[in-house]
Protein backbone atom coordinates (compact mmCIF):
# COMPACT_ATOMS: atom_id res chain seq x y z
CA UNK A 1 0.00 0.00 0.00
CA UNK A 2 2.54 2.40 0.96
CA UNK A 3 4.64 1.78 -2.33
CA UNK A 4 1.69 2.18 -4.48
CA UNK A 5 0.82 5.83 -2.65
CA UNK A 6 4.25 6.80 -3.35
CA UNK A 7 3.89 5.80 -6.99
CA UNK A 8 0.39 7.76 -7.43
CA UNK A 9 0.88 10.72 -5.23
CA UNK A 10 4.85 11.00 -5.15
CA UNK A 11 5.01 11.27 -1.21
CA UNK A 12 3.34 8.26 0.83
CA UNK A 13 2.20 10.58 3.39
CA UNK A 14 0.62 12.43 0.47
CA UNK A 15 -1.36 9.96 -0.57
CA UNK A 16 -2.67 9.67 3.15
CA UNK A 17 -4.04 12.64 3.40
CA UNK A 18 -5.45 12.56 -0.11
CA UNK A 19 -7.24 8.93 1.50
CA UNK A 20 -8.46 10.97 4.34
CA UNK A 21 -9.85 14.01 2.55
CA UNK A 22 -11.87 11.41 -0.04
CA UNK A 23 -13.01 9.38 2.70
CA UNK A 24 -14.63 12.10 4.94
CA UNK A 25 -16.15 14.60 2.93
CA UNK A 26 -18.45 11.84 1.78
CA UNK A 27 -20.26 13.11 5.21
CA UNK A 28 -19.67 16.57 4.00
CA UNK A 29 -21.12 15.74 0.87
CA UNK A 30 -24.34 14.94 2.75
CA UNK A 31 -25.00 17.80 4.87
CA UNK A 32 -24.48 20.57 1.94
CA UNK A 33 -27.07 18.64 -0.30
CA UNK A 34 -29.73 18.17 2.98
CA UNK A 35 -28.50 20.83 5.43
CA UNK A 36 -30.94 23.53 4.37
CA UNK A 37 -33.90 21.03 4.30
CA UNK A 38 -32.49 19.44 7.23
CA UNK A 39 -32.72 23.45 8.88
CA UNK A 40 -36.17 23.91 7.83
CA UNK A 41 -38.13 20.76 8.22
CA UNK A 42 -36.46 19.31 11.32
CA UNK A 43 -35.38 22.38 13.25
CA UNK A 44 -38.85 24.14 11.97
CA UNK A 45 -36.50 27.35 10.91
CA UNK A 46 -37.72 29.69 8.23
CA UNK A 47 -35.58 30.29 4.93
CA UNK A 48 -34.31 33.22 6.36
CA UNK A 49 -33.30 31.88 9.59
CA UNK A 50 -31.50 29.28 8.14
CA UNK A 51 -29.90 31.78 5.63
CA UNK A 52 -29.11 34.38 9.05
CA UNK A 53 -27.14 31.27 10.86
CA UNK A 54 -24.96 30.74 7.77
CA UNK A 55 -24.38 34.42 7.60
CA UNK A 56 -23.34 34.60 11.52
CA UNK A 57 -20.93 31.39 10.79
CA UNK A 58 -19.28 33.39 8.46
CA UNK A 59 -18.94 36.13 9.89
CA UNK A 60 -17.33 34.10 13.11
CA UNK A 61 -14.61 32.18 11.23
CA UNK A 62 -14.04 35.74 9.44
CA UNK A 63 -13.46 37.69 12.68
CA UNK A 64 -11.57 34.30 14.12
CA UNK A 65 -9.26 33.15 11.15
CA UNK A 66 -5.78 34.94 11.62
CA UNK A 67 -5.64 34.97 15.58
CA UNK A 68 -6.45 30.94 15.11
CA UNK A 69 -3.54 30.99 11.99
CA UNK A 70 -1.58 32.23 15.08
CA UNK A 71 -2.26 29.31 17.48
CA UNK A 72 -1.32 27.12 14.74
CA UNK A 73 2.33 28.33 14.85
CA UNK A 74 2.27 28.19 18.45
CA UNK A 75 0.80 24.11 19.03
CA UNK A 76 1.48 21.46 16.75
CA UNK A 77 -1.01 22.24 13.84
CA UNK A 78 -2.06 18.34 13.55
CA UNK A 79 -3.46 18.41 17.10
CA UNK A 80 -5.54 22.23 16.79
CA UNK A 81 -6.92 19.97 13.43
CA UNK A 82 -7.32 16.89 15.77
CA UNK A 83 -9.19 18.54 18.06
CA UNK A 84 -11.04 21.50 15.92
CA UNK A 85 -12.79 18.56 13.82
CA UNK A 86 -13.48 16.20 17.09
CA UNK A 87 -15.43 19.73 18.17
CA UNK A 88 -17.32 19.80 14.56
CA UNK A 89 -17.90 16.34 15.83
CA UNK A 90 -20.18 16.76 18.77
CA UNK A 91 -21.72 19.82 17.30
CA UNK A 92 -23.42 17.89 14.22
CA UNK A 93 -24.43 15.47 17.34
CA UNK A 94 -26.02 18.58 18.76
CA UNK A 95 -27.29 19.45 15.64
CA UNK A 96 -30.97 17.48 15.45
CA UNK A 97 -31.72 18.23 19.04
CA UNK A 98 -31.20 22.19 18.93
CA UNK A 99 -34.80 24.01 19.93
CA UNK A 100 -35.30 27.67 18.99
CA UNK A 101 -33.57 30.19 16.59
CA UNK A 102 -31.27 31.74 19.40
CA UNK A 103 -29.94 27.86 19.90
CA UNK A 104 -29.12 27.48 16.41
CA UNK A 105 -27.74 30.93 16.02
CA UNK A 106 -25.40 29.71 18.94
CA UNK A 107 -24.58 26.17 17.22
CA UNK A 108 -23.91 28.26 13.96
CA UNK A 109 -21.33 30.20 15.64
CA UNK A 110 -19.41 27.45 16.74
CA UNK A 111 -19.45 26.06 13.72
CA UNK A 112 -17.55 28.85 12.64
CA UNK A 113 -15.13 28.89 15.22
CA UNK A 114 -14.69 25.07 14.58
CA UNK A 115 -14.61 25.22 10.86
CA UNK A 116 -11.89 28.54 11.73
CA UNK A 117 -9.61 26.08 13.56
CA UNK A 118 -9.44 23.09 11.44
CA UNK A 119 -8.80 24.95 8.61
CA UNK A 120 -5.89 26.39 9.93
CA UNK A 121 -4.34 23.39 11.34
CA UNK A 122 -4.95 21.45 8.56
CA UNK A 123 -3.35 23.99 5.71
CA UNK A 124 -0.30 24.42 8.53
CA UNK A 125 0.00 21.14 8.74
CA UNK A 126 0.21 20.11 4.92
CA UNK A 127 2.19 22.83 4.09
CA UNK A 128 4.84 21.85 7.06
CA UNK A 129 4.76 18.29 6.33
CA UNK A 130 4.80 17.82 2.92
CA UNK A 131 8.38 18.45 1.16
CA UNK A 132 7.96 21.59 -1.46
CA UNK A 133 8.59 19.55 -4.74
CA UNK A 134 5.32 17.39 -3.98
CA UNK A 135 3.17 19.84 -2.10
CA UNK A 136 1.19 21.51 -4.59
CA UNK A 137 0.39 17.94 -6.57
CA UNK A 138 -0.81 16.83 -3.23
CA UNK A 139 -2.96 19.35 -3.02
CA UNK A 140 -4.54 19.13 -6.24
CA UNK A 141 -5.52 15.85 -5.52
CA UNK A 142 -6.78 16.88 -2.38
CA UNK A 143 -8.90 18.53 -3.81
CA UNK A 144 -10.52 16.12 -6.40
CA UNK A 145 -10.85 13.83 -3.73
CA UNK A 146 -12.73 16.55 -1.88
CA UNK A 147 -15.00 16.80 -5.09
CA UNK A 148 -15.31 13.13 -5.98
CA UNK A 149 -16.20 12.54 -1.85
CA UNK A 150 -18.94 15.89 -2.06
CA UNK A 151 -20.84 14.39 -4.89
CA UNK A 152 -20.88 10.99 -3.44
CA UNK A 153 -22.20 12.31 -0.58
CA UNK A 154 -24.77 14.27 -2.13
CA UNK A 155 -26.46 11.49 -4.18
CA UNK A 156 -26.48 9.21 -0.70
CA UNK A 157 -28.31 12.19 0.34
CA UNK A 158 -30.89 12.04 -2.35
CA UNK A 159 -32.19 8.88 -0.41
CA UNK A 160 -32.73 10.94 2.59
CA UNK A 161 -34.76 13.59 0.70
CA UNK A 162 -36.60 11.30 -1.22
CA UNK A 163 -37.82 9.51 2.53
CA UNK A 164 -37.94 12.74 4.26
CA UNK A 165 -38.83 11.77 8.02
CA UNK A 166 -37.40 12.70 10.90
CA UNK A 167 -35.76 9.99 11.73
CA UNK A 168 -33.34 10.22 7.88
CA UNK A 169 -32.92 13.72 9.10
CA UNK A 170 -31.54 12.71 12.58
CA UNK A 171 -29.77 9.96 11.09
CA UNK A 172 -28.29 12.24 8.25
CA UNK A 173 -26.72 14.77 11.06
CA UNK A 174 -25.38 11.80 13.31
CA UNK A 175 -23.64 10.00 9.97
CA UNK A 176 -21.86 13.08 9.40
CA UNK A 177 -20.84 13.08 13.22
CA UNK A 178 -19.69 9.77 12.31
CA UNK A 179 -17.46 10.84 9.15
CA UNK A 180 -15.77 13.44 11.59
CA UNK A 181 -14.71 10.41 13.77
CA UNK A 182 -13.52 8.72 11.79
CA UNK A 183 -11.59 12.07 10.12
CA UNK A 184 -10.54 12.41 13.56
CA UNK A 185 -8.95 8.87 13.78
CA UNK A 186 -7.30 9.31 10.46
CA UNK A 187 -5.75 12.59 12.02
CA UNK A 188 -4.58 11.19 15.10
CA UNK A 189 -2.27 8.51 13.47
CA UNK A 190 -0.37 11.36 11.23
CA UNK A 191 2.90 11.98 12.50
CA UNK A 192 3.72 15.58 14.17
CA UNK A 193 5.03 18.00 11.38
CA UNK A 194 9.01 18.68 12.36
CA UNK A 195 9.61 21.96 13.10
CA UNK A 196 13.48 23.52 12.71
CA UNK A 197 14.37 25.52 15.60
CA UNK A 198 15.74 28.60 13.47
CA UNK A 199 12.62 29.41 12.53
CA UNK A 200 11.30 33.38 12.57
CA UNK A 201 9.16 34.11 15.89
CA UNK A 202 5.47 34.22 15.16
CA UNK A 203 4.21 37.32 14.34
CA UNK A 204 1.64 38.64 15.73
CA UNK A 205 -1.97 40.04 14.81
CA UNK A 206 -1.35 43.96 14.35
CA UNK A 207 2.30 42.70 12.15
CA UNK A 208 0.05 40.47 10.00
CA UNK A 209 -2.48 42.77 9.09
CA UNK A 210 0.31 45.71 8.84
CA UNK A 211 1.25 43.60 5.89
CA UNK A 212 -0.31 45.43 3.34
CA UNK A 213 1.12 43.36 0.42
CA UNK A 214 0.14 40.01 1.29
CA UNK A 215 -3.17 41.67 2.24
CA UNK A 216 -3.79 43.27 -1.05
CA UNK A 217 -3.10 39.90 -2.71
CA UNK A 218 -5.64 37.86 -0.38
CA UNK A 219 -8.29 40.73 -1.15
CA UNK A 220 -7.56 40.25 -4.59
CA UNK A 221 -7.55 36.23 -4.59
CA UNK A 222 -10.84 36.65 -2.48
CA UNK A 223 -12.19 39.04 -5.33
CA UNK A 224 -11.62 35.93 -7.37
CA UNK A 225 -12.98 33.39 -5.70
CA UNK A 226 -16.68 35.01 -6.39
CA UNK A 227 -16.19 32.15 -8.65
CA UNK A 228 -18.15 29.80 -6.09
CA UNK A 229 -21.03 32.54 -5.60
CA UNK A 230 -21.55 32.98 -9.56
CA UNK A 231 -21.21 29.11 -9.67
CA UNK A 232 -23.58 28.18 -6.52
CA UNK A 233 -26.29 31.11 -6.66
CA UNK A 234 -25.56 33.27 -9.73
CA UNK A 235 -25.98 30.75 -12.34
CA UNK A 236 -28.48 28.78 -11.54
CA UNK A 237 -31.26 31.61 -10.14
CA UNK A 238 -29.87 33.65 -13.66
CA UNK A 239 -30.31 30.37 -15.80
CA UNK A 240 -33.90 29.79 -14.77
CA UNK A 241 -35.33 33.31 -13.90
CA UNK A 242 -33.90 35.57 -16.94
CA UNK A 243 -32.22 32.89 -19.36
CA UNK A 244 -35.71 30.77 -19.03
CA UNK A 245 -33.94 27.26 -19.22
CA UNK A 246 -35.17 24.00 -16.76
CA UNK A 247 -34.40 22.65 -13.45
CA UNK A 248 -32.63 19.83 -15.15
CA UNK A 249 -30.48 21.96 -17.27
CA UNK A 250 -28.92 23.61 -14.49
CA UNK A 251 -28.28 20.18 -12.64
CA UNK A 252 -26.66 19.42 -16.28
CA UNK A 253 -24.60 22.55 -15.51
CA UNK A 254 -23.10 21.40 -12.04
CA UNK A 255 -22.36 18.40 -13.04
CA UNK A 256 -20.67 19.64 -15.67
CA UNK A 257 -18.56 21.34 -13.43
CA UNK A 258 -17.66 18.52 -10.73
CA UNK A 259 -16.41 16.43 -13.64
CA UNK A 260 -14.02 19.14 -14.96
CA UNK A 261 -12.87 19.69 -11.35
CA UNK A 262 -12.41 15.82 -10.98
CA UNK A 263 -10.56 15.24 -14.38
CA UNK A 264 -8.69 18.72 -14.72
CA UNK A 265 -7.41 20.41 -11.18
CA UNK A 266 -3.70 18.28 -11.25
CA UNK A 267 -2.84 19.46 -15.21
CA UNK A 268 -4.37 22.89 -14.14
CA UNK A 269 -2.05 22.98 -10.97
CA UNK A 270 1.02 22.16 -12.78
CA UNK A 271 3.76 24.98 -13.32
CA UNK A 272 1.76 26.99 -9.62
CA UNK A 273 4.47 26.05 -7.14
CA UNK A 274 6.28 29.58 -7.65
CA UNK A 275 5.22 32.80 -7.23
CA UNK A 276 5.43 33.67 -11.28
CA UNK A 277 3.61 30.30 -12.18
CA UNK A 278 0.92 30.99 -9.49
CA UNK A 279 0.45 34.84 -10.72
CA UNK A 280 0.34 33.79 -14.03
CA UNK A 281 -2.88 31.15 -12.96
CA UNK A 282 -4.38 33.91 -10.73
CA UNK A 283 -4.46 36.51 -13.77
CA UNK A 284 -5.81 33.43 -15.94
CA UNK A 285 -8.39 33.11 -13.46
CA UNK A 286 -9.66 36.50 -13.93
CA UNK A 287 -9.37 36.42 -17.20
CA UNK A 288 -11.81 33.29 -17.41
CA UNK A 289 -14.03 34.91 -14.57
CA UNK A 290 -13.90 38.15 -17.37
CA UNK A 291 -14.78 35.53 -20.17
CA UNK A 292 -17.99 34.00 -18.96
CA UNK A 293 -19.59 37.00 -17.54
CA UNK A 294 -19.74 38.32 -21.07
CA UNK A 295 -21.34 34.89 -22.17
CA UNK A 296 -23.49 34.92 -19.08
CA UNK A 297 -25.08 38.47 -19.98
CA UNK A 298 -25.52 37.20 -23.87
CA UNK A 299 -27.82 34.70 -22.91
CA UNK A 300 -31.05 36.92 -22.22
CA UNK A 301 -30.77 37.60 -25.71
CA UNK A 302 -30.82 34.84 -27.52
CA UNK A 303 -33.31 31.88 -28.30
CA UNK A 304 -33.84 28.65 -25.40
CA UNK A 305 -31.68 26.43 -27.61
CA UNK A 306 -28.54 28.93 -28.24
CA UNK A 307 -29.20 30.27 -24.44
CA UNK A 308 -28.10 26.43 -23.04
CA UNK A 309 -25.30 26.36 -25.55
CA UNK A 310 -24.16 29.93 -23.94
CA UNK A 311 -25.18 28.61 -20.54
CA UNK A 312 -22.62 25.50 -21.08
CA UNK A 313 -19.56 27.62 -22.75
CA UNK A 314 -20.02 30.36 -19.29
CA UNK A 315 -19.92 27.53 -16.99
CA UNK A 316 -16.79 25.80 -18.95
CA UNK A 317 -15.28 29.05 -18.59
CA UNK A 318 -15.92 29.50 -15.04
CA UNK A 319 -14.75 26.20 -14.09
CA UNK A 320 -11.36 27.11 -16.23
CA UNK A 321 -11.50 30.17 -13.59
CA UNK A 322 -12.09 28.04 -10.28
CA UNK A 323 -9.09 25.28 -11.19
CA UNK A 324 -6.81 28.36 -11.87
CA UNK A 325 -7.81 30.38 -9.04
CA UNK A 326 -7.48 27.36 -6.24
CA UNK A 327 -4.01 26.63 -8.28
CA UNK A 328 -2.77 30.13 -8.06
CA UNK A 329 -4.12 30.39 -4.64
CA UNK A 330 -2.20 27.18 -3.41
CA UNK A 331 1.24 28.43 -4.72
CA UNK A 332 1.15 32.70 -3.37
CA UNK A 333 -0.14 31.20 -0.39
CA UNK A 334 2.73 28.73 -0.36
CA UNK A 335 5.62 30.25 -0.86
CA UNK A 336 4.81 33.74 0.62
CA UNK A 337 4.31 32.22 4.30
CA UNK A 338 7.21 32.07 6.31
CA UNK A 339 8.49 29.62 8.64
CA UNK A 340 7.19 30.28 12.42
CA UNK A 341 4.71 32.18 11.21
CA UNK A 342 3.18 29.95 8.01
CA UNK A 343 -0.04 29.26 10.43
CA UNK A 344 -1.05 32.60 10.56
CA UNK A 345 -0.08 33.95 7.13
CA UNK A 346 -2.13 31.09 6.05
CA UNK A 347 -4.97 32.30 7.73
CA UNK A 348 -4.42 36.24 6.00
CA UNK A 349 -4.73 34.45 2.63
CA UNK A 350 -7.86 32.69 3.30
CA UNK A 351 -9.02 36.17 4.76
CA UNK A 352 -9.90 37.56 1.31
CA UNK A 353 -12.33 34.49 0.85
CA UNK A 354 -14.12 34.31 4.14
CA UNK A 355 -14.61 38.24 2.78
CA UNK A 356 -16.15 37.21 -0.19
CA UNK A 357 -18.11 34.51 1.35
CA UNK A 358 -19.87 37.22 4.03
CA UNK A 359 -20.28 39.80 0.72
CA UNK A 360 -20.21 38.49 -2.17
CA UNK A 361 -23.88 36.36 -2.36
CA UNK A 362 -25.34 40.40 -1.34
CA UNK A 363 -23.25 42.37 -3.62
CA UNK A 364 -23.30 40.24 -6.67
CA UNK A 365 -26.71 39.15 -6.56
CA UNK A 366 -28.12 42.79 -6.44
CA UNK A 367 -25.69 44.06 -8.61
CA UNK A 368 -26.64 41.39 -11.54
CA UNK A 369 -30.55 41.13 -10.60
CA UNK A 370 -30.81 44.89 -10.51
CA UNK A 371 -28.87 46.14 -13.77
CA UNK A 372 -29.55 42.61 -15.54
CA UNK A 373 -27.35 41.69 -18.44
CA UNK A 374 -25.17 45.56 -17.49
CA UNK A 375 -24.51 43.88 -13.93
CA UNK A 376 -22.89 41.66 -15.86
CA UNK A 377 -20.51 44.03 -17.95
CA UNK A 378 -19.73 45.88 -14.70
CA UNK A 379 -18.46 42.30 -13.01
CA UNK A 380 -16.59 41.58 -16.58
CA UNK A 381 -14.82 45.12 -16.22
CA UNK A 382 -13.41 44.38 -12.57
CA UNK A 383 -12.37 40.84 -13.33
CA UNK A 384 -10.04 42.63 -16.51
CA UNK A 385 -9.22 45.09 -13.75
CA UNK A 386 -8.37 42.62 -11.34
CA UNK A 387 -6.38 40.80 -14.07
CA UNK A 388 -4.30 43.71 -14.78
CA UNK A 389 -3.29 43.91 -10.92
CA UNK A 390 -2.03 40.41 -10.03
CA UNK A 391 1.60 41.01 -11.40
CA UNK A 392 2.39 44.15 -9.73
CA UNK A 393 0.41 43.21 -6.49
CA UNK A 394 2.49 39.88 -6.92
CA UNK A 395 5.65 41.57 -7.09
CA UNK A 396 4.84 43.77 -4.34
CA UNK A 397 4.43 40.73 -1.99
CA UNK A 398 7.79 39.11 -3.03
CA UNK A 399 10.13 42.59 -2.38
CA UNK A 400 8.95 42.22 1.33
CA UNK A 401 11.92 40.49 3.86
CA UNK A 402 9.71 37.55 4.53
CA UNK A 403 10.82 34.88 2.44
CA UNK A 404 15.31 34.60 1.69
CA UNK A 405 16.31 37.59 -0.03
CA UNK A 406 18.26 35.87 -2.75
CA UNK A 407 14.64 33.86 -3.48
CA UNK A 408 12.78 37.22 -3.43
CA UNK A 409 14.75 38.76 -5.61
CA UNK A 410 14.44 36.10 -7.91
CA UNK A 411 10.85 36.38 -7.69
CA UNK A 412 10.47 39.96 -7.97
CA UNK A 413 12.27 39.44 -11.54
CA UNK A 414 10.84 36.72 -13.21
CA UNK A 415 6.90 37.94 -11.85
Amino acid sequence: MRSLLERVFGDHLAGRLVLQVGLTSIGTGFFIAAGTVFTIKHLHLSVAQAGAGLSVSGIVALATGVPLGTVADRVSPRRLWLWSILAKAVLFALYPFITGFAGFLALMAAFGVAESAAAAGRSTYTLEVLPRETRLKAQAHMRVALNAGIAAGSLGASAVLLLDSPRAYVGLALGNALTLLLDAWFIARLPDAERAGGGSRPRGRQALIGDRPVLALSLLSGFLATNRTVLALLLPAWAMEIAGVRPSVVAVLFTLNTAMVILLQVPFARGADDLPGAAARLRRAALALCACSLVFAGTQYVPDGTAVALLAAGTAALTCAELWHVAGFWGLSNELSPAGSRGAYLALFRLGDNVEKVAAPVVLVGLVFALRGWGWLVMAAAYAIAAACVRPVTAWAARTARIAPAAHRALIHET
